[in-house]
């Protein structure tokens, strides 16, 4: 990913599909789970932490340690939510569900599933403090950011009912809700899931599973629970009505609504070549497997293909019409590569021509027939078979290369009419 991506997970909101899939999309060694760092809690940041912050593709915030996005920048910001007491019921039973090895992280755990395998009722007429904790408004404290002011709040059961720590802590919250830059919901994950790669920019995996799970819609949770749920999340509540005004206003807003409903035309795709062309440079999302990440080469960005020898991304474009297909290669590991590659759009294997350009840059070009196209999918496949790759000249890369690319470009055919290409007639 082009972009670091930041998700505040909260427990019981959809998050682990969402966290699972941020994760699929970015290098692991690009993900850093703040949760693994107890330094964070205290503020205490080593060089080591400091170094993977600044690297990740992807942060996971299950606690919001801080807004990441101002501290860091290149940021986006991403929180999910659900109605309060139906979360707080959610996590109940999950808590309840806890196996023994989850029991024993944590001294309190055991205790606590006890509590909940009494049942939801029970678990919240428990006045125990660690009991507490865990149903008192988690999405408000979730959302302080780092902001220690209402501390107290949230961890000593006799300043719960003081107005003024509530108020502060709500309205720190609220105001934070606006440093999100997306903002979705249990209760429409499908439409909000679909907005959100949409917003970013990214192709989602082929079979995208169905993710929404929202057991208040299946009739899972009785109404007089929730009813019994409802005290313990009273500051939640506003911060999440607050958050679907948010949710509200932004798709009411001209240009927030321009921006998604360009849809799966989008994905950060540059126009800049002939009229209706796409130019998809190095550092877009479209590059789906066998790429290593985006990187600097000299004044141009660019991606290696490998370690696999079949490279592949994906191009939201019209087939109705013959399309004309160029790539800039900058560098390879060998002329074998080159020498056997193979290209393929929608599957189907094209004639290419290749031609030197400035700087001792390849242009790669070729083109295709509308009736070559699968115009059953949305979504042009293009495949890079190269030659055998290798392990890079570099001493100090230990990675496996083929081609190294800085962009693909796609158009009608029509719009090309004065290019060179020497290709076979299609």
């Amino acid at each position: 990913m082009s972009q670091r991506i930041v998700f505040y997970h909260i427990n019981k909101c959809g998050g682990t599909s969402l966290f699972k899939y941020f994760k699929s999309m970015s290098r692991l060694d690009r993900v850093l789970r703040v949760e693994t760092y107890e330094r964070f809690a205290s503020g205490i940041f080593d060089p080591v932490i400091i170094n993977r912050l600044f690297n990740a593709e992807f942060i996971h915030d299950p606690f919001g340690y801080a807004d990441w996005k101002a501290a860091l920048g290149n940021a986006v910001n991403i929180l999910w939510l659900r109605d309060p007491a139906e979360r707080l019921i959610s996590e109940i039973h999950m808590i309840a569900r806890w196996t023994d090895q989850e029991v024993k992280l944590h001294e309190s755990n055991e205790r606590l599933r006890a509590i909940a395998r009494e049942g939801v009722e029970a678990f919240l007429a428990d006045d125990w403090i660690e009991a507490r904790h865990k149903k008192f408004n988690r999405i408000t404290m979730a959302l302080q950011l780092g902001d220690n002011s209402c501390r107290g709040l949230f961890e000593a059961p006799h300043l719960a009912g003081l107005r003024e720590l509530q108020d502060r802590a709500m309205q720190i919250a609220q105001s934070n809700l606006y440093k999100m830059d997306y903002i979705g919901t249990v209760d429409d994950y499908d439409r909000d899931f679909r907005d959100l790669i949409y917003f970013l920019g990214i192709i989602p995996e082929i079979e995208t599973p169905k993710l929404n799970v929202n057991p208040s819609a299946e009739g899972l949770y009785d109404q007089n629970l929730i009813e019994l749920a409802r005290p313990f999340v009273h500051i939640d509540q506003q911060v999440y009505d607050l958050a679907l005004d948010v949710i509200h206003e932004r798709r009411e807003n001209e240009i927030f609504n321009r921006h998604l409903s360009t849809g799966s035309d989008r994905f950060v795709q540059r126009i800049t070549g002939p009229e209706d062309s796409i130019i998809v440079s190095s550092e877009d999302n479209n590059f789906i497997s066998n790429w290593h990440p985006c990187e600097e080469n000299g004044e141009l960005r660019s991606r290696w293909t490998g370690p696999g020898s079949r490279a592949t991304l994906a191009i939201h474009i019209e087939k109705s019409r013959d399309l004309h297909f160029r790539m800039r290669v900058i560098d390879l590991y060998n002329p074998s590569v080159l020498n056997d590659l193979i290209i393929e759009i929608d599957a189907y294997k094209i004639d290419w021509c290749l031609k030197t350009i400035s700087n001792g840059n390849l242009l790669i070009e070729g083109r295709i027939a509308k009736e070559k196209l699968n115009t059953e999918d949305s979504i042009l496949w293009i495949a890079l078979h190269t030659g055998l790759p290798g392990r890079s000249h570099d001493p100090k890369d230990d990675r496996i290369i083929g081609l190294c690319v800085a962009a693909i470009e796609l158009g009608p055919l029509e719009a090309y009419e004065n290019s060179d290409i020497s290709c076979a007639p299609i």
